[in-house]
């Protein structure tokens, strides 16, 4: 059973947190005071609480509840424009979780705290010509999902071409959900970026590759090659590729994905894609109810838009995909309408939709709706999904996904959210809270609040 809420681990995780944003806060201070810097900085302080239940039909070997509580606060601040157009970043994140500790000897669950700082760097900018870099803890985005606690040292051969080169400690090693110390586990590699400079907004072009290796303790557990691409060549096309391509112990394709879109014309758009993932992130992705194993994924996918009114639209979804630790295919079609800005003043928007679903083992037929009202103090949203599935082995569930939210803004620098999930079948049912307030501070300008409901996304 789950250990009780108790006030030592309320204290204790206040007391983390208080002390822990108190010392980065005045640290922060003392780096901006000095009246010889001019700069710019932005910083958020958030705190937020998930609550979940989960309730079985039918009791297994650890009873017939799940249970799932964490809070989590962060402290991000960005300083730039400093020594020369420096940055400097600070993310830290902490999570305490209630039943996140196994405690042996009483057979029980019991809290546990994870303290990381996401992100704690330095940065020299890119110049049209010259030298950059990065030191502390940062993310090598132009070389893919990587980590690194080193040194990122760069150099941009002209306004077009960069070359850099990485190495560090690797802090979230490919088993490990947060970022942390890892004495005995280094990263490092190198990445070739292309992105030119073109004389009209209307095309665009950003093509890294980069070739990584992990090592750990000794052993490289991980060397893969990562490729990005991002081709616009004009507003009616857009060519997108992501793929991780890895050569321990032998030579296959991670993860990919492959996307283009097209505008027709100015009332329809058409979406193509194929992509593979591996188990972990299937695992990720996976839906609550879902009773298969992770597995290997590789899906082929079309979507079409066809604009009734600048705002309103129909969507066609089709997805073809085998998972391939045991065969099974999923096949969909979807087709639902969105209507946005309704109303007089505009503020409301809302969907419905139907569609046929082979979901690995099982048939079915789904149904969705929902809608939102917005203004420029908060909104609601509400979305619902029904659905019939009849199973190859014979059962047969009705499940019914659910989540109600609200957002509210008491000006531009305090906001908050709440939001309620549930999830339920014949099997299980599940019940979630989220709570989140934010507090944004800094000298740079904060997003416009919106004053209306939102206009119809392009896909």
């Amino acid at each position: 059973m789950p250990a009780p809420l108790n006030f030592n681990m309320r204290r204790d995780l206040w007391l983390n947190f208080a002390f822990g944003t108190a010392g980065l806060g005045a640290i922060a201070l003392a780096a901006v005071s000095s009246s010889s810097w001019a700069y710019e900085y932005q910083g958020r302080l958030i705190t937020g609480a998930y609550l979940s239940q989960e309730r079985f039909s039918e009791s297994g070997l650890m009873g017939t509840s799940n249970d799932f509580a964490t809070a989590s606060f962060r402290f991000f601040l960005d300083v730039s424009k400093f020594r020369n157009d420096w940055e400097a970043i600070a993310d830290v994140r902490d999570k305490y979780g209630f039943f996140d500790a196994f405690n042996k000897p009483m057979l029980d669950l019991t809290g546990a705290n994870t303290l990381q700082a996401r992100q704690l760097s330095l940065s020299i900018p890119e110049k049209n010509v010259g030298f950059y870099g990065n030191f502390g803890r940062f993310p090598v985005t132009n070389a893919g999902a990587i980590y690194t606690d080193g040194a990122e040292l760069g150099y941009r051969l002209n306004p077009n071409w960069s070359v850099s080169a990485f190495g560090g400690l690797n802090p979230k090693r490919d088993d490990q959900y947060y970022v942390q110390y890892n004495p005995g586990c280094v990263d490092y590699g190198a990445y070739l970026l292309y992105q030119p400079k073109f004389s009209s907004w209307t095309k665009s072009f950003y093509f890294t590759n980069s070739f990584v290796t992990e090592d750990n303790f000794g052993h490289v557990d991980r060397r893969f090659w990562f490729e990005n691409l991002v081709y616009e060549p004009d507003p009616a096309d857009r060519f997108m590729t992501v793929s991780y391509l890895d050569f321990v112990p032998n030579p296959y394709i991670q993860d990919a994905n492959l996307n283009y879109s097209h505008d027709f014309n100015p009332k329809f758009t058409l979406n193509t894609g194929l992509s593979t993932i591996n188990a972990i992130e299937y695992y990720r992705q996976e839906g609550v109810l879902e009773q298969l194993g992770p597995s290997a994924y590789t899906e082929a996918s079309v979507r079409g838009q066809y604009r009734l009114t600048p705002v309103d639209s129909l969507n066609l979804l089709a997805d073809y995909g085998t998972r391939q630790a045991d065969g099974t295919i999923r096949r969909e079609i979807q087709l639902t309408a969105n209507l946005n800005q309704l109303g007089g003043d505009r503020r409301f928007a809302a969907y419905f939709g139907s569609g046929l679903r082979h979901e690995f083992v099982s048939n079915d037929v789904l149904a969705k709706f929902g809608g939102g009202y917005y203004t420029d103090k908060w909104e609601l949203t509400l979305n619902t999904t029904v659905a019939y599935q009849k199973y190859t082995s014979g059962n047969v569930l009705t499940p019914i996904y659910g989540d109600f939210g609200t957002a509210f803004y008491f000006n531009k620098s305090l906001y908050g959210t709440v939001s309620f999930q549930e999830a339920v079948d014949q099997d299980v049912k599940i019940f979630s809270t989220y709570l989140n307030i934010g507090y944004r501070f800094g000298t740079k300008s904060a997003a416009p609040i919106r004053n209306g409901a939102p206009p119809a996304e392009k896909i």
